[in-house]
C-alpha cells in the first residue's frame, strides 16, 4: 500500500508540473527508488513508459487549452514544453488527426488521456488471482524497411510497394500475431478479397470509396477471407456494437490481452488537416483505462492513437483455428471469383468492374458536380481514389505471379496478364490527362476538359470486359 501511495504522489507531482519542468531526481525521491527502477516499474504497471505518460498528458492539457480558444497556439506550445509551434503542430496532428487551428475552428471533440490513479484492484480469472491491467499496447512483430517505422509499430501499409488497401494489411498484421505462415501476406489477401482485380465507383459524393473491401465490408467478405486462411471469426455489425457496447469493449480487451489485434471499420481519416468520415479500416492494437479508451493504427502512422467510442463501429475478431485449404486451392478460387465480383449488381450506390468505369465517366460528363461549389469539392475522394485503384491493381501483379507459380495450369492466367499489361501501358497517359493525381477541383466541373478523361475511363471499361471474356 505504501508503494501505491508513493506512486500516486508521483503522479500528483507530474500533474502539478505539466506546464513546467519535471525533475528526474524529484521523481526518484518521491518513488524512493532509482529512476531506472521506477521507469521499469511504471511500464509493468501501466503498459506505457513514464515519458510517454507525461507527453500524452501534456498533449491532453494542451488540447483543452486549444479548444478553450483564449491563448495563441505558440504560447500553448511553449507552455507545455515544445520548442516551436511547428513541433507542437506535428505532435498534435499525429495524436488527434488535425492541426490545433482546425481543432479550435471546428470545436472538435478530442479524445482525452486520463490521469492515472494506482489502486490495489484485483480481479479473478479462471480461479487465479491477478492484478487488473489498466493499459496495454501490443508489442511490434516486425519492421518494414522504407516504411518510416519508429521501431514500435510499422505503418499498416507500405506505400512504397503500392500497398493501398487497409483491410488486406490488417489481415496480414493479424496473421503475424497469430504466428501464421509468411504466405499469408498483404498480397495474398489482396487477391482473396478481390481488391486487386476489381474496380469500384460510388455515387454518394459524401463518401469516400477506397476499394472493394472498403466499399463492401460485410460478412460475405469476412467469411471468404477467413476461410482462406483457416480461422473462425466473429463479425460485429455497427448495430450490434451500439446495443452491446460494453460486452464488445471487454472482448477487445480480452483479445489485446492475448496479443491479438482486432479489425475495426468506421474510423474517421485525417487528411490534409481535415477528418474525413470515410469509415476507415484499421487494427485496434491497445487499450487504456481498462478498455474505456481503445488505440488504433491510423493509415501510415506508427503511433497507436485513441478514437471515440460513442459512434457505431464494425468489429472483426479472430477466433479458433480450423483446417485451412491448401495455397493452390485458395489461388484457384480467388481467380475463379473474378467474374462474380466484377459482374455483381450495384448495391448501396456502388458499382463494380466495367460498370464502375461507365458510371464514373457518366458522372463527369453529365454534371454530377454542377451544383457543388468548387470550395466544397475534393479531388481525391471524387477522382483520385478511383485512379489510385487502377494504379494499385495494374502496378502490383504479386498475386498473379504467385498464382502462376502455384497453379500454372489455370487456363485464364495468360489472358488476365495480357489485359493487365494493356491497362498498365495506358496508365501513364491516364495520369497525364488534366493532371492525373494532381487534378484540380475546378476541372471536375468543366465537361469539355473532362471529355478526354472520360474517353480514357471508357477504355478501361473495355479492358475489364476483355478480362471477363477470358473466363468464357
Amino acid at each position: 500500500m505504501e508503494s501505491l501511495e508513493r506512486l500516486n504522489k508521483l503522479i500528483s507531482y507530474v500533474e502539478e508540473n505539466l506546464d513546467g519542468e519535471i525533475d528526474n531526481q524529484t521523481l526518484s525521491r518521491i518513488a524512493v527508488c532509482p529512476l531506472a527502477v521506477l521507469q521499469r516499474l511504471f511500464v509493468l504497471m501501466t503498459g506505457a513508459t513514464l515519458t510517454e505518460y507525461v507527453r500524452l498528458r501534456r498533449l491532453a492539457r494542451a488540447a483543452y487549452d486549444v479548444r478553450g480558444g483564449q491563448e495563441k497556439v505558440i504560447d500553448i506550445a511553449i507552455k507545455y514544453g515544445y520548442d516551436s509551434s511547428d513541433t507542437f503542430c506535428v505532435a498534435f496532428k499525429r495524436r488527434y488527426g488535425m492541426t490545433p487551428t482546425a481543432a479550435r475552428d471546428t470545436n472538435a471533440i478530442l479524445p482525452d488521456y486520463d490521469r492515472i490513479s494506482f489502486t490495489p484492484f484485483i480481479k479473478r480469472v479462471k480461479g487465479d488471482v491477478t492484478m487488473n491491467q489498466s493499459n496495454k499496447v501490443l508489442k511490434t512483430k516486425w519492421h518494414q524497411p522504407h516504411a518510416g517505422s519508429d521501431h514500435h509499430f510499422h505503418p499498416l501499409m507500405d506505400k512504397y510497394q503500392g500497398q493501398n488497401y487497409a483491410f488486406n494489411a490488417c489481415m496480414a498484421l493479424l496473421m503475424k500475431y497469430l504466428g501464421e505462415s509468411k504466405d499469408y501476406d498483404y498480397w495474398f489477401f489482396s487477391g482473396v478479397s478481390g481488391d486487386c482485380f476489381t474496380q469500384v465507383y460510388g455515387q454518394d459524393l459524401t463518401k469516400w470509396y477506397q476499394c472493394l473491401s472498403h466499399a463492401c465490408f460485410d460478412e460475405h467478405l469476412i467469411k471468404r477471407v477467413f476461410d482462406a486462411c483457416g480461422y473462425d471469426y466473429t463479425f460485429v455489425t455497427p448495430e450490434s456494437f451500439s446495443a452491446n457496447r460494453e460486452k464488445y469493449l471487454q472482448k477487445v480487451v480480452s483479445h489485446i490481452d492475448r496479443d491479438l489485434p482486432v479489425i475495426v471499420k468506421g474510423l474517421g481519416f485525417p487528411f490534409e488537416g481535415r477528418l474525413y468520415p470515410v469509415e476507415e479500416i484499421s487494427c485496434i492494437v491497445g487499450y487504456e483505462n481498462g478498455g474505456q479508451v481503445l488505440l488504433y493504427l491510423p493509415d501510415t502512422s506508427t503511433t497507436p492513437t485513441p478514437f471515440p467510442l460513442d459512434i457505431p463501429y464494425t468489429l472483426v475478431f479472430s477466433e479458433e483455428k480450423k483446417k485451412a485449404p491448401t495455397l493452390p486451392e485458395v489461388y484457384r478460387q480467388a481467380i475463379a471469383n473474378i467474374p462474380s465480383l466484377n459482374l455483381a449488381s450495384p448495391r448501396n450506390g456502388v458499382s463494380f468492374g466495367a460498370h464502375a468505369f461507365l458510371d464514373w465517366a457518366e458522372a463527369l460528363e453529365n454534371g454530377k458536380f454542377d451544383d457543388i461549389p468548387v470550395e466544397d469539392l475534393d479531388c481525391w475522394p471524387h477522382y483520385g481514389a478511383y485512379l489510385c485503384i487502377i494504379a494499385s491493381n495494374v502496378s502490383c501483379p504479386h498475386f498473379l505471379n504467385r498464382a502462376k507459380e502455384l497453379c500454372p495450369d489455370i487456363k485464364e492466367l495468360p489472358a488476365i496478364n495480357a489485359v493487365m499489361e494493356k491497362m498498365c501501358a495506358h496508365m501513364d497517359e491516364f495520369c497525364r490527362l488534366e493532371g492525373g493525381f494532381g487534378m484540380e477541383e475546378y476541372k471536375l466541373k468543366d465537361r469539355e476538359l473532362m471529355q478526354p478523361v472520360c474517353e480514357m475511363i471508357r477504355k478501361y471499361a473495355g479492358f475489364y470486359n476483355e478480362l471477363l471474356a477470358a473466363f468464357r
